[in-house]
């Protein structure tokens, strides 16, 4: 007579365990307001095991998509009424004097430059926001991923911007140094002496 051995059942405390866990994070959920994640949500993270984000986690992203919102919002105001200003600008150079004409279209396309540079990052911030908020709200690992990928967008944007004004920063020293160098140069080579017995 053969003893049957008995062997635990790993894949069945598994799912027990992965049962529990997901009761927990949906009882977790109903107390922060938050809708609870789909049943099959540990399908996607197990191609990412080491990364979750609990509900702790959701409240603080959602909190910063709200701020990011706001100040994406208030900096839109101010690009929309820059935007007026430089129209107004514009329609008072009907009655500028022809020297200053220049100078107006000059400043004037600057503005224009500046206010198209800064439209990009704003909305690339709002879009982020919303999508983020409208992913964690409906428990959409789609639409949260493409909040992320306008964040990404959004910093890579500022972070280009912010190289390229180190540049100008540089070599703007650099041109300084060598006219300032010049100029010591030139000084040196007059002799001030003689200039100021001539007057006498």
């Amino acid at each position: 007579m053969t003893e049957t051995k008995h062997y635990p059942n790993f894949h069945e405390e598994e799912n027990n365990s992965s049962n529990q866990q997901y009761n927990q994070t949906v009882n977790e959920a109903v107390e922060n307001q938050i809708p609870p994640p789909p049943r099959d949500y540990e399908q996607t993270l197990a191609q990412s095991p080491n990364m979750s984000l609990s509900v702790n986690g959701q409240q603080f992203l959602k909190s910063s998509a709200n701020w990011s919102y706001f100040i994406g919002i208030i900096s839109l105001v101010f690009l929309i009424l820059g935007s007026l200003g430089v129209i107004i600008s514009m329609v008072s150079m009907l009655f500028v004097s022809n020297s200053m004409l220049l100078i107006s279209i000059g400043s004037i396309i600057f503005s224009l430059l500046f206010l198209l540079l800064y439209y990009f990052p704003i909305i690339y911030l709002i879009k982020s926001s919303s999508k983020i908020k409208k992913g964690i709200n409906t428990s959409s690992i789609q639409i949260l991923e493409e909040g992320f990928l306008y964040k990404r967008k959004f910093w890579r944007f500022l972070g280009i911007l912010t190289i390229i004004m180190l540049l100008f920063y540089v070599l703007t020293f650099i041109g300084l140094a060598i006219f300032s160098g010049g100029m010591m140069m030139m000084m040196d080579g007059f002799d001030f002496e003689s200039i100021f017995n001539s007057f006498n």
